[in-house]
């Protein structure tokens, strides 16, 4: 699965440092880390993950869910969405956008395991 490349959008490092030892330890590689909306725009563009974990409160003009929104204008790579809470809103923005996935955080590594192979439709 380490062909499998996983960007990582997230403004505390802390919880970066941990999403990165989870996705590693897991198999899959980590192909870039960044906090902002405009660095995860551009990460996108010139890498083309296979999948990208996006926090909703993230760095930048735009939050997770704008910053999906124009990722997915130009191809519709899985996004699991990740925060420690879930509103109305979030919840509905999720359940009505393609692609678009939510794990609360912190993640436990067996959740985030099984959420990026659902995502990919990866069997076990």
């Amino acid at each position: 699965m380490k062909h499998i490349q996983i960007l990582i959008v997230e403004d505390e490092p802390a919880m970066a440092f941990v999403l990165n030892r989870q996705v590693e330890r897991s198999g899959f590689s980590v192909c870039g880390i960044v906090s902002s909306s405009e660095d995860a725009l551009r990460f996108f563009h010139a890498h083309q993950p296979h999948i990208i974990l996006m926090d909703f409160h993230i760095l930048g003009l735009m939050n997770g869910f704008e910053t999906a929104r124009e990722i997915h204008k130009h191809r519709p790579v899985p996004i699991i969405m990740m925060s420690a809470t879930l509103s109305h809103e979030i919840e509905n923005i999720i359940n009505h956008t393609p692609n678009l996935y939510f794990l609360p955080k912190p993640a436990e590594t067996i959740n985030l395991v099984q959420m990026i192979k659902r995502c990919l439709s990866i069997q076990d």
